[in-house]
């Protein structure tokens, strides 16, 4: 598993070569099964068009591991900025096998993860380290 944390993710070269870079990349080569997943916190009423832009964007990546022989699969997920859990994101936690109960109390957490960090870019808006204001 790779995860973009500290700096930026490269994709496995074993599976293939791309400049694209996603969040976060589990695989296994016993299975040859790869999990793209592209988070994005879009407003709420952008998290359709969201979801089918990081889908498209990673449609290419998916058909090059695919014709390495690879199973491919991309969650794009979406928690919107004001706390919206989309069901994309519901849809990744229960494929990954998490249970109902704490399915809940994960979807709680991050709508208030997502307001915390909103609300935290809303009270730094007119900061002059940020540009013009």
């Amino acid at each position: 598993m790779r995860v973009d944390l500290s700096r930026q993710l490269q994709f496995p070269r074993k599976i293939t070569i791309t400049t694209l870079r996603p969040d976060i990349v589990v695989w296994s080569t016993t299975a040859k099964t790869v999990l793209l997943i592209k988070r994005t916190v879009p407003w709420e009423e952008g998290v359709e068009a969201a979801y089918e832009r990081k889908r498209q964007k990673y449609s290419n990546l998916a058909a090059e591991c695919m014709e390495a022989g690879w199973r491919f699969v991309i969650y794009p997920v979406e928690v919107g900025c004001r706390g919206f859990v989309s069901t994309s994101m519901t849809r990744l936690l229960r494929d990954m096998g998490m249970a109902d109960a704490k399915l809940r109390k994960a979807t709680k957490e991050l709508s208030e993860e997502a307001e915390k960090g909103s609300f935290w870019l809303w009270l730094r808006r007119k900061d002059r380290k940020w540009g013009n204001n």
